[in-house]
């Protein structure tokens, strides 16, 4: 499922329009997941075409930056340029990562074809306030060291952002008319095992948080952006 914002914003300004992020659904197939997110995206380019628009802001995610990375030195740190390995992704069947990376792709793609203003965003794990009253996938993640999962989770660096800054990204891409390409938004990143100890000191009566036993070692070393 995808969410197309339009946004009236002052004269000087324009139409904003902003493509959000599809659901990260794992027991989603191929066709299922791929379909809807790069249809949509093209969908919501030529809406934005037809409509004038100045810019649109397309949010991708850090997953189609960060994940197995072709050619791309170990020790170097991942920026903009870095995309994330779509074959390999989609020999692990993780056909979410294959949509952000294949939709991001279009966006890109579409903006050299046509010339429309396209700037992507790629947010990292996002928490924060919810407007909605049930959980999203990110805030999923956080349940896991409430309740805990069938599979153990890797004790990984995992990058971060919250909402508003998320958000507040978007609108300064938009206002910024330097701003091109795409923009990493991923600004703080901890392990899981210290992110759980983190959570057990912030509330250490409040909820039931899982043993470190959940959590499988792994070479924090090695995800760093």
């Amino acid at each position: 499922m995808v969410y197309l914002v339009l946004a009236r914003l002052p004269d000087a300004m324009g139409l904003a329009i902003f493509r959000t992020v599809c659901y990260a659904f794992s027991n989603v197939g191929e066709r299922e997941m791929l379909g809807p997110a790069v249809t949509g995206t093209i969908n919501a380019l030529k809406a934005a075409s037809a409509a004038n628009a100045r810019r649109v802001v397309v949010v991708s995610s850090m997953v189609a930056v960060e994940i197995n990375p072709k050619d791309w030195p170990k020790d170097k740190i991942k920026d903009e340029n870095c995309w994330s390995d779509k074959e390999f992704c989609r020999n692990e069947e993780n056909w979410y990562f294959v949509a952000k990376i294949s939709s991001e792709e279009a966006a890109l793609e579409y903006a050299k074809q046509t010339r429309l203003d396209v700037v992507t965003v790629n947010p990292a794990v996002v928490f924060g306030p919810l407007l909605q009253p049930t959980l999203n996938t990110s805030c999923q993640f956080l349940v896991y060291f409430l309740k805990g999962g069938s599979d153990r989770m890797r004790d990984k660096l995992w990058h971060i952002v919250d909402v508003r800054d998320t958000a507040n990204a978007l609108l300064l891409v938009y206002e910024t008319p330097q701003a091109s390409d795409r923009h990493i938004c991923a600004p703080h990143f901890i392990s899981a095992r210290d992110l759980l100890e983190l959570l057990k000191t912030m509330y250490p009566d409040d909820y039931p948080f899982i043993s470190n036993n959940f959590l499988s070692t792994s070479d924090v070393k090695g995800h760093k952006l």
